[in-house]
């Protein structure tokens, strides 16, 4: 950074030149004990960072500097030195365009490293302001890495070339933060500002946005400044510039280095979980045995879905709850995955609006539960992860227990073996011979039990499960019609019109956009 102290004391001057020498070691400090020499020293250096100077000057007072600068070099910053009694000249100088002022009577470290700061906040302001279509072409990258990601096997050499043929798989750093909006910048501008202050440091950097929350950043440089940046330290004020200047907070962040090049995709996306993790459970540092995939926490899955199935089965809908309620907690004490315990959440939600006795004959309860389901997912904390499916298992518990239906030992074994056998071809025949009853018997008994005919709770089973696999898995639809035993993919598109009131597909795109978006 170079820097002008502009004063006609020449105590002043030194006194101020210690200051920023204490301040930051890389400055280049020019001297003037006038406005007029001031001036011809920003002609000899229109590359001029800042300038801190005082009012009251012979040949050219400092408001006439500012003025004069203002109009011929606008990406100086400029700091006035005042008296107390200067205060008049200090707000006639601010309105000329000067950035701040410092007291010469209180002037200490602490004042020049926040001029300093304010000076590189206005030259990269200032740059954005002449850059407006530097941001979409940094926005257009992130379509390059959600490919590089989502293709197996990528050319990671290619990859780097297409965002910047300087980028080099040797020696290559990344970073990632996870913003916290609402934001009074846009993603585009924070893009921009990460970029130029990086770059102000001598690096060479790549940033561009993974989501609207998600900042990833590319860099070479880095291990050639480790004795002078820490990563930790570097980046934590990095994270302090993109909350003043763009009103957002860095919820978490996280660093890797890259030594061969065939890790950058398995590595990224390692990452990306990890910085998920971190804001997930509030922590600054992951431990690698929170991200194991330990015995314990395989453990708490299987038995979750075990004590589900049996309280389903004798529609025990409080033991059910109960234990959905237990697994969340104590997944969270082992410190699970926030995608699995979403997964397992969502596969064992599904089965509870499968067996809740109000979804056969109402399609709202369906359309609330199914709503609610969807809002427990993809949230950034547990706190509130917790406190969505607190409302679901709440909601579903009142429903469940005051629709509950006093049914013959024959309809309950009609129940737990559509739930065992909905994926295949099952008609009320094998029904019928499962409990050893005369169709036409069963058919009226299960209507009137149930409150909905056979075909059709058959059929809203089974597209309930679907909303299930449309939601954890990324199977085609033609897929998931053959799973939950539709033979005809156009048939299970009227049937899920039907229940759902949208086609799977809208119901998939629905789901999607409840998620962080690039």
């Amino acid at each position: 950074m170079k820097i002008l102290v502009v004063d006609d004391d020449t105590l002043i001057r030194k006194w101020m030149t210690l200051l920023l020498e204490q301040s930051a070691k890389t400055l280049e400090i020019l001297q003037a004990e006038n406005g007029a020499d001031a001036l011809s020293l920003v002609q000899e250096n229109p590359d001029l960072d800042l300038i801190i100077t005082d009012i009251k000057m012979p040949l050219m007072n400092g408001l006439e500097l500012c003025e004069c600068v203002k109009r011929l070099y606008p990406s100086v910053c400029i700091v006035i030195l005042s008296s107390y009694d200067d205060f008049s000249y200090v707000k006639q100088a601010l309105r000329l365009g000067a950035t701040d002022y410092i007291l010469k009577a209180e002037m200490n470290a602490e004042d020049i490293a926040n001029a300093l700061q304010k000076a590189q906040q206005f030259k990269i302001q200032h740059t954005l302001s002449n850059m407006p279509s530097q941001g979409s072409q940094l926005m257009d990258k992130s379509l390059l890495l959600q490919e590089f990601l989502a293709q197996p096997n990528a050319s990671t050499q290619t990859f780097l070339f297409s965002l910047d043929p300087q980028l080099s798989p040797q020696n290559l750093s990344i970073f990632l933060l996870k913003l916290s909006f609402p934001s009074s910048a846009g993603i585009s501008d924070i893009l921009q500002m990460i970029s130029l202050t990086l770059n102000e440091q001598g690096l060479h950097a790549v940033c561009l946005a993974y989501t609207r929350e998600i900042i990833v950043v590319f860099c070479n440089n880095l291990q050639q400044y480790s004795h002078s940046y820490d990563s930790s330290s570097y980046f934590g004020s990095l994270s302090a510039g993109i909350e003043r200047q763009a009103g957002c907070r860095v919820a978490a962040w996280t660093a890797m280095y890259i030594r061969q090049a065939t890790q950058l995709q398995d590595n990224l996306n390692k990452a990306l979980d990890s910085l998920h993790f971190k804001q997930y459970y509030s922590l600054n540092v992951v431990d690698s045995a929170q991200l194991s995939d330990s015995e314990p926490k395989q453990f708490l899955s299987m038995k979750l879905l075990k004590d589900i199935s049996d309280a389903l089965s004798h529609q025990q809908f409080q033991e059910a709850c109960d234990a959905l309620t237990q697994y969340i907690e104590e997944s969270h004490q082992l410190f699970c995955a926030p995608k699995e315990i979403e997964k397992y959440f969502t596969v064992v939600g599904y089965r509870l609006i499968a067996a809740c006795p109000s979804v056969e004959s109402d399609t709202t309860v369906f359309d609330r539960l199914d709503r609610l389901l969807s809002a427990c997912l993809h949230l950034p904390t547990k706190e509130e992860f917790t406190q969505a499916a607190a409302a679901f298992i709440s909601y579903f518990l009142k429903l469940a227990v005051s629709n509950r239906k006093k049914l013959s030992p024959s309809v309950l074994s009609c129940l737990q073996y559509i739930d065992a056998h909905y994926m295949e071809k099952l008609s009320l025949d094998q029904l019928a011979a499962h409990v050893f009853l005369n169709r036409t018997y069963l058919s009226e008994l299960f209507k009137r039990e149930m409150g909905i005919s056979f075909n059709d709770f058959l059929n809203r089973q089974r597209i309930i499960h679907a909303c299930e696999y449309i939601q954890t898995s990324h199977y085609s639809m033609a897929k998931i019609a053959e799973m939950t035993g539709f033979s005809d993919q156009n048939y299970f598109t009227k049937i899920f019109k039907k229940i759902t009131g949208q086609t799977p597909r809208q119901y998939k795109n629905n789901q999607t956009a409840g998620q962080p978006q690039a």
